[in-house]
């Protein structure tokens, strides 16, 4: 064993038992002064001791859980079910959703059958431009889809450039609205 690493658990246990001496003796002399300044000098000593021992192995103690670091480009689609997005053809016309710690000026979407694009395009800000950290966009379907499951893949900027979508969803599309 090393001489330091066995050099500060040795003068803490002697500190240790320093201060519950004192403790003692303060027990049965509570009026004494000089008892209260050497258990008050005593216990610092511990603590600074203790304390510069944990900060050089390198252990931070807290009492706070750290948060999880913020996802950028999260996609979200109003009013789904799991990952189901149910569409009633006759009377939606557009898919609604957002897009939290939006980083990127531009995304894209694919509407596939079977792995067949059926549609494709851009998702369109509802503000006019993807410029801030929450944005509200739109993805349009048109009217003459035909009823159907279909896949919904976003992607975190133009698909072309893009091996893997962001998020998929399954897009339900219906003429009633039985869902």
């Amino acid at each position: 064993m090393d001489k330091n690493n066995f050099l500060a658990p040795a003068v803490i246990l002697a500190l240790t038992c320093i201060f519950l001496i004192v403790t003692v003796l303060l027990f049965l002399y509570p009026n004494s002064a000089k008892l209260t300044k050497r258990k008050i000098r005593t216990g610092a000593a511990i603590l600074a001791l203790t304390s510069t021992i944990v900060s050089h192995q390198g252990c931070v103690a807290t009492c706070y859980d750290m948060p999880e670091p913020e996802q950028n480009n999260e996609i979200q689609i109003n009013d789904v079910y799991g990952d189901t997005v149910n569409i009633c053809i006759s009377e939606d016309t557009v898919v609604k959703g957002f897009i939290r710690n939006s980083t990127l000026s531009q995304y894209d979407y694919k509407i596939l059958e079977l792995d067949t694009i059926k549609f494709e395009g851009n998702l369109i800000p509802s503000d006019g431009d993807f410029n801030s950290n929450y944005e509200d966009f739109l993805i349009p379907i048109p009217s003459d889809i035909p009823e159907g499951q279909y896949d919904l893949r976003i992607y975190s900027g133009r698909y072309e450039n893009l091996e893997n979508y962001n998020r998929r969803f399954v897009l339900n599309i219906s003429d009633s609205t039985k869902y």
